[in-house]
């Protein structure tokens, strides 16, 4: 577990956008001191190295601060998933606490590596990510469970959570359309 006030998390092929990036983030936390995470923009790069702004997002973790004490006083750490263990964090994370804060600064690059887990193979994580997105989900209401949270607040959240996710895998969808369609020419 991270001993320091705050903690990020970050891809060993990917960088903050530049050298005050992570400074944003800390003087929003130390300026707000009830926040459990704040989030800047990420950019995605492409394969012919052109650049998309991901707004706001709870899918993956970098690009956040976090406070360490929030992991702690919960008990949160990581499941033992390969796929969507980012997307299972960020929902319990937000089935905990309301207490965050997005800010419209870019902060971290997420580069373009042809051979990571979610590019490798004409993206066909897209089209098997699917289980572990289902894992994640269960893992998170174990975990609310064991925590003995499932308030009607926190079911009313699962809820629109769910209903969130509807659109993700209207997307995952139309991706795996896309992918099936690349790998049948």
């Amino acid at each position: 577990m991270a001993e320091g006030k705050y903690t990020t998390f970050m891809d060993s092929d990917d960088e903050f956008y530049d050298n005050t990036s992570l400074m944003k983030l800390v003087k929003e936390m130390d300026n707000n001191p009830k926040l459990d995470m704040v989030s800047g923009l990420a950019y995605e790069e492409y394969k012919d190295g052109s650049l998309e702004k991901r707004d706001k997002n709870f899918i993956w973790v970098f690009g956040k601060l976090f406070r360490t004490q929030f992991f702690v006083e919960n008990k949160m750490n990581f499941n033992d998933t390969r796929a969507n263990e980012d997307n299972g964090f960020t929902t319990l994370f937000r089935m905990l606490t309301d207490n965050y804060k997005f800010i419209d600064e870019i902060v971290y690059i997420w580069h373009y590596e042809p051979n990571s887990i979610t590019r490798k193979n004409g993206h066909e994580y897209y089209f098997y990510s699917i289980e572990g997105y289902v894992n994640n989900m269960i893992w998170v209401y174990n975990e609310c469970k064991k925590k003995e949270e499932l308030t009607k607040e926190l079911s009313s959240k699962s809820i629109l959570l769910v209903y969130g996710y509807d659109y993700t895998f209207m997307l995952l969808k139309y991706y795996m359309i896309e992918i099936l369609i690349v790998l049948i020419y």
